[in-house]
């Protein structure tokens, strides 16, 4: 290994806007981050660039940047080399060279924290080396600040392992962040489909709730006015921004079907509306604490316990044992002190008080000789612990009260034999897309499963809950037709 005898060269890590510490070493060097990294979506970061003075200045061995937790370098989509640009009086044996086959430039992987470099042979006898690292980016995986630091072991003019060389920090939070289908640009960031989470980048989002519809998303304000996104953005029109929600005021949480919205407001009533329908408060409903909604059929579950359903009803989803229409709230027959209610495509389930799940409707897997089987009032599923959270429609997941998730119907088991889902423990939240699932635990770790993998260098299909890519300190999720969003701390 090489250790100069005076410390000129410089380390640079470049990008148009940065925040830069300069501690005190010899070689003083400057490391400049993008300011600030976003969460779960790459910035850009031109280098780090390493620039000899004085031949051996870098010795052999590994020259490693590494981000603290929460932080991770990432390709960008683009690939990433490392590369040696030969100065001064060089030739074949006296030049910086890197890895097993002492290459000039070789393509690079970056290792989540690390950022790493085999330096194979030093340079020598007058010839110096700039070290260039090129597309390389950099994201959060939540919000707040760390540092980038010097873990390898290559000599850079006395710097020692874990010398902090620059800070880094993403912009307040908590924060959006989307994925999955996005015909409307409802994930918050244009393409036709995000394969895995990027940020919704609009400092009004997430508010203080999301919410989500078929094709359009929602963040309720603290201020109880909502803002949206997506299909029918302001009611009426696509938008690929947030725009305000015309004439929806002292909102709590908004949720949707395939047009028609709901919004629960502070007071306990509920509005509703669709394309070019003024929103309106659905006459019936008394002081509502909890909404939900599937394509055409929606519910409200009051303070008292009672679960109120109107809309479509043609497949027992409305549970009022009939299988007709209604225009106007109904209570829901036999279910008292309801806490909690979801809803997907012809099915629906309640969670009440004591923990119990009851489901109606069509469960998504069952069928009888004329077709899907129907159940057109609740039935209590058996066999479940103690619930304290659910959600789904065309069969279902819950959250038992020890932690552990259920699931059943579509989801993978028999409504009347639910199973439990291996490897997840201390979960408070559970959402599906039809056969994706996904859950978030006390930890704010964000499992997914069933589900075509985030993670770009993944497995494809994810069979076993495995941690979602590119975000952790989860601390929320909603649901639409085959897209997600999620509040990142």
């Amino acid at each position: 290994m090489h250790r100069s005898r005076t410390a000129l060269f410089t380390v640079g890590l470049v990008a148009g806007t940065a925040t830069i510490a300069t501690p005190a070493y010899a070689a003083t060097p400057v490391v400049g981050m993008p300011d600030p990294v976003l969460v779960a979506t790459p910035s850009a970061v031109d280098g780090p660039v390493i620039t000899e003075v004085s031949s051996g200045e870098i010795g052999t061995g590994t020259v490693t940047f590494r981000l603290s937790a929460g932080f991770a370098w990432v390709s960008g989509g683009i690939q990433q080399t490392v590369s040696v640009t030969d100065i001064g009086k060089c030739s074949k044996n006296n030049t910086l060279r890197l890895g097993p086959d002492k290459a000039q430039s070789m393509i690079i992987y970056p290792n989540g924290p690390d950022l790493t470099v085999e330096i194979s042979r030093s340079s020598r006898r007058g010839c110096r080396a700039e070290l260039r690292f090129d597309a390389i980016h950099v994201r959060a995986l939540h919000t707040g600040t760390g540092t980038v630091s010097y873990a390898g072991s290559a000599a850079l003019a006395g710097i020692p392992a874990g010398a902090v060389l620059s800070q880094v920090r993403t912009g307040p939070g908590p924060v959006g962040v989307g994925w999955g289908v996005n015909t409307y640009t409802q994930t918050g960031t244009a393409g036709s489909t995000l394969p895995y989470p990027f940020l919704i980048q609009d400092s009004r989002v997430p508010g203080v709730a999301l919410g989500a519809a078929d094709a359009t998303s929602y963040a309720v304000q603290a201020d109880g006015t909502v803002l949206g996104w997506g299909r029918y953005a302001d009611g009426t029109n696509e938008s690929q921004v947030p725009v305000p929600v015309q004439g929806v005021t002292n909102a709590a949480a908004v949720t949707g079907g395939y047009v028609d919205n709901l919004a629960l407001r502070r007071d306990g009533s509920v509005l509703t509306w669709h394309s070019n329908m003024t929103p309106t408060v659905v006459e019936g409903i008394t002081g509502a604490v909890a909404v939900a909604a599937s394509d055409y059929t929606f519910f409200a579950v009051q303070s008292d316990g009672t679960l109120m359903a109107w809309g479509d009803g043609d497949a027992g989803q409305l549970g009022t044992g009939t299988r007709v229409y209604s225009a106007v709230p109904m209570p829901v027959p036999g279910l008292t002190g309801v806490v909690a209610v979801s809803a997907s495509g012809y099915g629906a389930q309640a969670l009440t008080a004591d923990g119990s799940v009851w489901y109606w409707g069509w469960d998504g897997r069952t069928f009888s000789p004329e077709g899907p089987a129907l159940l057109t009032s609740p039935r209590r599923i058996a066999n479940l612990p103690p619930v304290k959270a659910i959600h789904g429609g065309y069969g279902g997941l819950a959250v038992a009260r020890d932690g552990t998730v259920w699931s059943w119907g579509l989801n993978g088991a028999n409504p009347d034999a639910p199973t439990p889902v291996a490897g997840l423990t201390d979960i408070v939240q559970v959402s599906s897309l039809g056969a994706n699932k996904y859950a978030i635990g006390a930890d704010g770790t964000m499992f997914e499963w069933g589900a075509t993998s985030t993670d770009p260098d993944g497995p494809g299909v994810v069979e076993d809950p495995r941690p979602v890519w590119g975000i952790d300190r989860v601390r929320s999720m909603v649901t639409g037709s085959g897209f997600i969003l999620a509040v990142v701390e």
